[in-house]
């Protein structure tokens, strides 16, 4: 079975298979202001939004932005780096309650290189999984929203050009929490 098999019964399957459904959108931006921009789109469920930038932005900027646009979610993180301060805007996320519920899966190097940011991490994420990886998708669920942010980024400072997708669908959301929180 070829994965752009329109025939298929498999829901992750057929989400993937979204672009060639004619009620889906994709919107494509290269931007020097992806924040901006992104901001300025209307969030749609089966949406598909391609982005590489230019100009260096943070991981926790675009987090940042879908929540307030969106509203408070329940957020499962898989990244292979964090800083110290994108912990600290999660923790003030966490205390607006933008951030109902929080999952991080990261890479198990971060015990011996950020010991103090990771036990601050521990103190108001609801879960900490430690483990080989070197993934990087962000997951953003609530009562209307089901976002998968995939990219190039981790939640450190980027100054380089990166790039990912958005992806807004709930079987896309459901597959990647899963596959984050079974994470051992």
């Amino acid at each position: 079975m070829s994965l752009f098999d329109l025939n298929t019964t498999n829901p992750i399957t057929r989400e993937l298979n979204m672009l060639a459904l004619p009620d889906s959108y994709e919107i494509e931006l290269q931007s020097d202001n992806l924040l901006f921009d992104i901001e300025n789109i209307e969030i749609k469920q089966r949406q598909l939004i391609v982005f590489t930038s230019e100009k260096g932005f943070d991981l926790i900027d675009l987090l940042t932005l879908l929540l307030e646009k969106i509203g408070s979610c329940n957020v499962t993180i898989s990244t292979y780096a964090i800083s110290e301060l994108a912990i600290r805007r999660l923790f003030i996320l966490r205390q607006k309650n933008l951030i109902t519920n929080l999952v991080f899966l990261l890479d198990k190097r971060n015990v011996v290189h950020k010991e103090a940011a990771l036990n601050f991490l521990k103190q108001f994420a609801d879960d900490v999984i430690l483990a080989d990886n070197h993934s990087k998708v962000t997951v953003l669920q609530n009562e209307n929203y089901n976002l998968s942010i995939v990219s190039s980024m981790n939640y450190t400072r980027n100054p380089r050009i990166e790039s990912g997708v958005i992806i807004s669908s709930q079987a896309t959301a459901n597959f990647n929490k899963e596959w984050i929180t079974k994470t051992r």
